[in-house]
């Protein structure tokens, strides 16, 4: 199985979609892993923003901006005006949590989680019909049930020996060989939304892969090419190439995946990159692995070189683990949204 990761800024418009499909292209046995379309994350902080606030009026706003958007996505997709009705439902959950929630600031961070995880919902499902609707059998994973995390809202570590079971478990209730998840999210040992940290669906891919032992991970980027120098110290350069990239990583090697079924992987194959299977070494017993999640970058000179280079991409240092619970009153999550 490979893994594929695209982020929000290759998935913010209709045509970004289509050029997953091709990156597709003829590809089965496949788990895919998708951040929220776009700058939907920001909006969601506002709509969180009017839930601290206690202005609904202020989130039904941006929640509405966010519907307007995506909607006009899934009806270029489809060429037509076009209602789906997971995506609806989805909505109306957000509406429902931004003006019926009662909010205590000390559980601040349990609802900023449960509000920015409608993005990858979204995004997630808007993908997954697409592809049904092209003829591409495809399973979509909520993966608040897949990946199990530490207690702890905003910033949580992956369980990797608990997450493995639930994920393997999940995948093998479907025939489907493609599997399309949300990155960024999971779900505590109570029941509630937990999310991994900005740029947390690097660290969702990554995690994936080493739990299906993927024989590659690939992370598409969004970008005009891979350059190996600053730009601004070269006033002569020419234009770069226009293109759909990817950075990645094949088992037992520091070199990007070889396959090139379609014209979308064709298109610049001399400009792919690969992430060095570099990794830290050393947590202790703890079951959780963490990441630094804020850069792309390869892995610090001097760390040690780990057997399963999956293993370690994006560590980061181990941490306690906070022990406190959901606080009193909350609302742990208890439905299957957009599945």
């Amino acid at each position: 199985m490979k893994v594929y990761k695209f982020g929000g800024a290759s998935v913010r418009n209709a045509d970004g979609v289509q050029n997953l499909l091709k990156i597709i292209g003829d590809e089965r046995d496949l788990f895919i892993i998708v951040s929220a379309m776009g700058k939907t994350t920001n909006a969601l902080e506002k709509v969180f923003e009017g839930l601290q606030k206690g202005d609904k009026a202020f989130s039904m706003e941006h929640i509405t901006a966010l519907r307007q958007y995506h909607a006009e996505i899934v009806n270029e997709l489809y060429g037509a005006p076009t209602r789906l009705e997971k995506i609806e439902r989805l909505f109306g959950e957000l509406e429902q949590v931004a003006t019926e929630t009662v909010y205590r600031p000390e559980d601040a961070e349990l609802w900023y989680d449960t509000v920015v995880a409608f993005g990858e919902l979204i995004s997630t499902t808007i993908i997954s019909e697409y592809l049904s609707e092209r003829g591409i059998d495809n399973c979509w994973l909520d993966m608040r049930r897949c990946f199990r995390t530490e207690q702890r809202h905003k910033d949580a570590s992956v369980d990797i020996a608990a997450s493995r079971t639930l994920l393997r478990n999940a995948m093998k209730q479907s025939k489907a060989c493609i599997f399309i998840g949300q990155g960024f999210i999971g779900g505590a040992p109570d029941g509630t939304t937990t999310t991994l940290g900005r740029e947390g669906s690097d660290y969702s891919a990554a995690v994936a892969a080493n739990i299906l032992d993927a024989e590659s991970m690939s992370v598409w980027k969004d970008v005009d090419g891979i350059l190996n120098a600053d730009p601004k110290g070269f006033p002569d350069r020419g234009t770069e190439l226009p293109g759909h990239h990817r950075a990645g990583l094949q088992r037992g090697t520091d070199h990007p995946p070889q396959n090139d079924q379609t014209a979308a992987k064709q298109e610049h194959p001399a400009l792919r990159a690969a992430f060095r299977g570099q990794a830290k070494t050393g947590h202790g017993d703890s079951p959780y692995v963490g990441a630094d999640r804020g850069s792309d970058s390869d892995s610090e000179e001097g760390s040690g070189i780990a057997d399963d280079p999956f293993a370690g991409l994006f560590l980061r240092a181990r941490r306690e683990i906070r022990g406190d619970l959901l606080p009193a009153g909350a609302i742990p999550y208890q439905g299957q949204s957009g599945a």
